[in-house]
């Protein structure tokens, strides 16, 4: 009977991990909706990268005193660039969020209509206020998975293999010891986000339910508190379940704040790494002074796109947890011995 009733709950529980991977694919919008957000993207990091390249050669290259013709195209281009970072990001902003509203309501109303056929037996487990939660609070997190998680890290690993390629163009050496430095400095920032803040985003889902589906029950039940005077003691227990939120936040942002330092001192190795490659061959004559200036401040820019990606990492673990709490309610099919409503 052991036996039975374990084998029962390891299908169970495959059968939650299940639902919650195909909960968490439903949050990513068809390609087709998605791709113009992707593409926008491309343009936003592409203008930020094209923008520090031309400001960097503009900047040397008139340090030089040519005529003011040759420097023509380029002053055009920082303005263009410049002008291109906003304008497109809003543009990525605006697809990218309308795309994944429309996924979520259909994501929302799904969870709905697997609620009510179960409803009320099969929701006996779940509290109130943990309920509202689930049904409010994680379906939302759903629609940072595109939005942080699949659209920013395909944009990022476009730009910045074409950046590392106009790199390699002036100087092949500087290229390969970027890419070392990206791919390194990327791993870092990845594990000591998991490190510091992977406890922190599944914890902040529960913790977020828990305090939700406290004040539901304090309000409800207030009146009965007060006649025994203990809504005293219930208020301290629902401070102390804000405290757990509390702490759960701070260690994402401290998390967060550790990734995005690893990604800032990436940039500066990077700059770094340019000068010291790039230098003999300046000193040569094999390298100009604005290709010079361009090998050396790129890979600042390159840092700033590529630390999306740390970002896309703490995006789908939070997604991930959301999608198993809302598979657990939800799930779909009804839990044996509900009886369910046809209609």
């Amino acid at each position: 009977t052991t036996t039975a009733a374990s084998a029962s709950g390891a299908r169970a529980a495959d059968a939650a991990d299940a639902d919650a991977r195909r909960i968490l694919r439903g949050a990513v919008p068809r390609w087709p909706r998605l791709l113009p957000s992707v593409l926008f993207g491309l343009a936003s990091a592409g203008s930020a990268v094209a923008l520090i390249a031309c400001s960097a050669w503009l900047i040397t290259r008139a340090a030089e005193q040519p005529p003011v013709m040759y420097l023509g195209m380029a002053v055009v281009g920082v303005r263009a660039f410049a002008l291109g970072r906003a304008v497109f990001r809003y543009a990525e902003r605006l697809t990218g969020h309308d795309a994944s509203f429309r996924q979520l309501a259909g994501i929302r109303a799904g969870v709905f209509e697997r609620l009510v056929p179960s409803a009320p037996d099969g929701l006996a487990l779940a509290r109130r206020g943990e309920l509202l939660s689930r049904f409010t609070a994680d379906v939302d997190e759903l629609q940072f998975v595109p939005l942080r998680a699949v659209q920013p890290v395909v944009s990022a690993g476009v730009v910045l293999v074409a950046a590392l390629v106009g790199i390699a163009l002036l100087a092949p050496e500087a290229a390969l010891l970027e890419a070392a430095i990206l791919a390194a400095g990327i791993l870092v920032a990845l594990a000591a986000q998991r490190l510091a803040g992977a406890r922190a985003d599944r914890e902040l889902a529960p913790a977020r339910g828990a305090l939700q589906a406290a004040v539901v029950e304090h309000l409800d039940a207030l009146d009965a508190l007060v006649a025994f005077d203990a809504d005293a003691a219930d208020r301290a227990r629902i401070a102390r379940l804000g405290e757990r939120l509390q702490r759960a936040v701070r260690r994402q942002s401290a998390a967060q704040g550790i990734a995005n330092a690893v990604m800032a001192a990436l940039g500066g190795l990077g700059a770094l790494g340019g000068i010291l490659i790039a230098a003999p061959r300046l000193l040569d004559g094999g390298l100009s002074g604005p290709a010079f200036a361009v090998v050396c401040l790129v890979p600042l820019a390159i840092a700033e796109v590529a630390a999306a990606i740390p970002v896309a990492g703490s995006a789908w673990r939070a997604g991930q947890v959301a999608a198993g709490r809302v598979a657990r309610v939800a799930p779909a099919e009804p839990p044996a011995g509900v009886a369910v409503d046809p209609v």
